[in-house]
């Protein structure tokens, strides 16, 4: 049976307002599909994730989630429902800024992911999902390449 998950809401990310679109269908296993859209400029990026792909990433931070869990908590910081879960929208230069201020040791940031990520396009932007409990910060990247205006 298939599950189909639409979402679309604006976001401000550090002050600018986007229109994030978050997509899901679930068959066998799960995908997701970002869409990040500036909505002065229309500048876009995207990205489709599958399950496998999102609970490697989770495994990855040492804080791992079932698919459908993470779904659950990308959809909730959307739509600002729960404090536990935010967003940020970095670029290259954010990201590289917070290695360089020695952060690259949060969960979620390693050094080896980071160079993966750093040696890519310089118009891509990163969705940075922070799962926020008592005594830590987890933050799980999710690159998304630029579509365009």
């Amino acid at each position: 049976m298939n599950t189909l998950t639409n979402v679309t809401t604006v976001y401000k990310f550090r002050g600018k307002e986007y229109l994030a679109s978050l997509s899901s269908v679930k068959h066998r296993t799960g995908t997701i599909e970002l869409k990040i859209t500036d909505k002065k400029s229309l500048e876009e990026w995207q990205g489709l994730y599958d399950a496998a792909y999102i609970e490697n990433l989770t495994q990855k931070t040492g804080n791992f989630k079932r698919f459908d869990t993470f779904l659950s908590m990308l959809k909730s910081a959307l739509l600002n429902t729960s404090q536990c879960v935010s967003l940020d929208l970095l670029t290259l230069e954010d990201l590289e800024m917070l290695r360089n201020r020695g952060n690259s040791h949060s969960q979620g940031f390693t050094t080896s992911h980071s160079s993966q990520m750093f040696s890519s396009s310089t118009n891509r932007r990163y969705l940075i999902v922070t799962y926020t409990v008592e005594y830590d910060r987890i933050h799980y990247p999710l690159a998304l390449e630029y579509s365009g205006p």
